[in-house]
């Protein structure tokens, strides 16, 4: 299978280390030393060995930076808006008050995924990437339908606890910083990594805010795509 990434942003498309790598040649570093270990350890379990093999890392590209301002209570968000785009969820609107401890951000790389068959590669969270990640956000778990009639956007919605975004406020100096490498999500594709191919918006291959087949339900059209 055939994955391409597009972006009308020649420096995404010119240097994609910077967003997406493959996990299995980017490991932590953790497992170089678990690896030397005469114990049975992580680096040798199936599940992890499997999920870097299967697994592209999407990276933070650059610098994002969360504030409070003084006597305010409106967040702002500072980031480079040719590579990225966020905003703030509503999680409690959206999934109701069990999550009202809780911050969300959807971070949008300004890139376009589509495949040459239908595929659906599972967001993850990075927790074997920890120890790269101090910035406390976690990605939530989902699916980002793909195939070769529409190409979507890589948007991937992220949660911290608030506390933790209060902590990280006050050690920031009242900025809560994303650094750029910082690991965002694993995106798994059961079927193993495809082939990855960079290259230029075309405009021949429509977004899914393009396409003339948007009329309707999304979940009807993802039934005639993926079947189901």
């Amino acid at each position: 299978m055939n994955l391409v990434i597009e972006s009308k942003n020649p420096f995404l498309v010119q240097n994609p280390e910077e967003f997406v790598v493959e996990s299995r040649r980017n490991k932590p570093r953790w497992i170089t030393e678990a690896s030397k270990s005469d114990r049975l350890t992580a680096a040798l379990c199936p599940s992890f060995v499997t999920l870097f093999k299967n697994s592209l890392l999407i990276k933070c590209p650059s610098q994002v930076d969360i504030g409070v301002p003084k006597d305010e209570k409106r967040i702002k968000i500072h980031c480079n808006p040719d590579q990225m785009e966020i905003e703030g969820h509503d999680l409690v609107g959206q999934m109701g008050v069990a999550f009202s401890d809780y911050l969300s951000f959807k971070i949008g790389i300004r890139v376009f995924l589509h495949t040459d068959e239908p595929c659906m590669p599972l967001f993850l969270n990075t927790f074997p990437y920890t120890p790269e990640n101090v910035s406390g956000l976690k990605a939530m778990e989902g699916i980002l339908p793909l195939n070769n009639k529409v190409k979507q956007k890589l948007n991937i919605n992220m949660i911290i606890h608030q506390q933790a975004f209060k902590e990280k406020l006050v050690s920031g100096g009242g900025v809560y910083a994303i650094r750029p490498g910082t690991p965002l999500a694993l995106l798994y594709f059961p079927g193993g990594v495809p082939k990855v191919e960079f290259r230029d918006f075309d405009p021949k291959v429509p977004t899914v805010e393009q396409s003339r087949h948007m009329k309707g339900s999304y979940l009807a059209r993802m039934k005639d795509w993926f079947g189901g």
